[in-house]
């Protein structure tokens, strides 16, 4: 929509060989709001089309957690959570993967990416 708007976006990449579990995501409070994708894994999680309302749980390809207020310098926040399901394609094993956090800080200059 071309509007720049200031948020927080921890995104994390639905690991491969599982879906979304139909189990409602956590967020630590009221700031957050959780947020779904279906763009693909290739395009970078603060470029993707981010939308509030799930859709098909096998179409997601991350989870995200939006917040648009600052949150001030040395504050860490916990108990973000979700869960999936493996697929019938999965053979086992460890399921792990990392959350990425995109954010400016302020005052600052914006950098791009």
């Amino acid at each position: 929509n071309g509007i720049t708007q200031n948020r927080i976006l921890i995104s994390d990449a639905i690991p491969t060989g599982t879906v979304l579990s139909s189990s409602t995501p956590t967020v630590p409070d009221s700031s957050w709001t959780v947020v779904y994708t279906t763009s693909p894994l290739a395009v970078q999680a603060h470029q993707a089309a981010w939308v509030a309302v799930p859709p098909p749980l096998d179409t997601i390809t991350r989870i995200g957690f939006v917040r648009s207020t600052a949150i001030p310098n040395g504050t860490t926040i916990e108990n973000f959570s979700f869960s999936v399901n493996p697929t019938s394609g999965f053979t086992g094993g460890r399921i792990a993967n990392i959350a990425q956090v995109f954010g400016q800080s302020q005052p600052g200059t914006p950098v791009s990416g």
